[in-house]
């Protein structure tokens, strides 16, 4: 008797998998502990507002997001190409002049970057750098680079270190290069209505009888997996699409790598205090803020009419009240921050997984049954991408075996 392919977790590496099988009409059953599909990209609705679960982009070049995704139907609203970095009390510019050619000369002229800062980035955009390596960490290579110091507390710290939630750069240069190719060859966009879109638009593409809400698998065998029910369901092939430290304790695996953590807090208010879709830097060493974006200058159906979103993702490993970060982007924006309303503040323990050149590779498939594959972000450089190349991947195996 042929049984299904289960799949365990709805994540987006999940979904790909169940999408990709799908479409072959290959029988499968996805099984999601919670009552939500999506994993970590959620989207909550607080006020009439729509928050991410931590500020998170879709980089618009990635491969497996074109195949899995519809980006028309996901109405995508993308950023300005480049920053406004804060120092020294002013907002500087610096901007892709490819794609936003009035950039060019404030980009130039800004306090942080040289004329050498500006060709080492080209270059790498040529891929005429250094080789980048998953033995060294981001910010040794840049200084391998040979980017000033300037450049790279100013601008290359605060975003990157918001793109991997670590702010000492310590996330490897593989990481880097890989992101930074798809910042130069796409756009950073956020979907109308929020992140949780996406998945969203996956799980509908699929037979919702195909897919099983609040099963939580509590134990793994070569044929069948046991739900904390007690329930026993029998599979030909089996793809865990958890986390990866869910997916080591139901293999018995052992694994010693971290997350990367982070603190986002959104705030409401009637008038935006700036005008334009760049991401907002803290170009300076000290504070807790590293980024602000004002979501709703960027995409629809945030926020409800006549009323805007602020994010603001604060350094990696830092905690702080509301009344903090108003009074510290009193600094940012006036006054006006004094009267933003707070909505959320979301600390995120798990925000990725950590990718430094010490991390251990996760020991999954060493003593895997050959009808069992693992998927997710972090088994390749963690991003959207990896989790939904993940998925695909697991189930194009599944299929050729069939």
């Amino acid at each position: 008797m042929n049984r299904d392919t289960i799949i365990v977790g709805g994540g987006l590496s999940g979904l790909a998998c169940a999408q990709t099988l799908h479409r072959a009409k290959h029988p499968f059953q996805l099984l999601e502990k919670s009552d939500r599909i999506g994993g970590r990209v959620q989207t909550d609705s607080v006020n009439g507002f729509q928050l991410d679960r931590g500020f998170q982009v879709l980089l618009t070049s990635y491969p497996s997001a074109k195949r899995c995704l519809n980006y028309e139907d996901l109405s995508l609203g993308t950023f300005n190409a480049g920053a406004k970095i804060f120092t020294d009390g002013v907002f500087h510019t610096l901007g892709d002049p490819r794609r936003h050619p009035s950039t060019l000369f404030q980009s130039l002229n800004n306090p942080f970057t040289r004329m050498s800062d500006q060709l080492k980035l080209g270059l790498l955009h040529l891929n005429l750098g250094p080789q980048a390596s998953s033995r060294q960490s981001s910010e040794a290579y840049f200084k391998q680079v040979g980017f000033s110091d300037a450049f790279i507390n100013s601008f290359l710290r605060p975003f990157f270190g918001g793109v991997f939630l670590d702010n000492d750069l310590s996330t490897t240069s593989d990481n880097f290069a890989f992101t930074f190719s798809h910042f130069t060859s796409g756009r950073a966009a956020i979907p109308a209505g929020g992140m949780s879109k996406i998945p969203e638009q996956m799980a509908a593409s699929l037979p919702p009888s195909q897919i099983k809400m609040n099963k939580e698998v509590s134990e793994l065998s070569s044929d069948f997996v046991r739900l904390n029910t007690g329930e026993k369901l029998a599979f030909d092939t089996l793809v865990v699409a958890t986390p990866f430290d869910v997916a080591a304790d139901l293999l018995n695996a052992q694994t010693e790598r971290l997350w990367n953590a982070t603190t986002c807090m959104y705030f409401a208010c009637d008038t935006p205090p700036v005008e334009h879709k760049f991401l907002m830097l803290n170009g300076e060493q000290n504070g807790y803020v590293n980024l602000v974006v004002i979501p709703s200058l960027v995409t629809q159906n945030l926020a409800p009419n006549g009323r805007h979103l602020i994010c603001v993702s604060l350094k990696s490993g830092l905690v702080a009240s509301p009344e903090n970060i108003k009074s510290e982007l009193q600094r940012w924006f006036g006054s006006t921050s004094q009267t933003w309303q707070h909505l959320k503040t979301y600390q995120i323990p798990q925000g990725l997984p950590a990718a430094t050149p010490e991390t251990k590779k996760d020991k999954f498939s060493e003593k895997l049954p050959a009808n069992t594959f693992i998927c997710g972000d972090h088994t390749g450089l963690s991003s959207i991408e990896q989790a939904l190349k993940s998925g695909r991947e697991a189930a194009q195996t599944i299929l050729a075996r069939r």
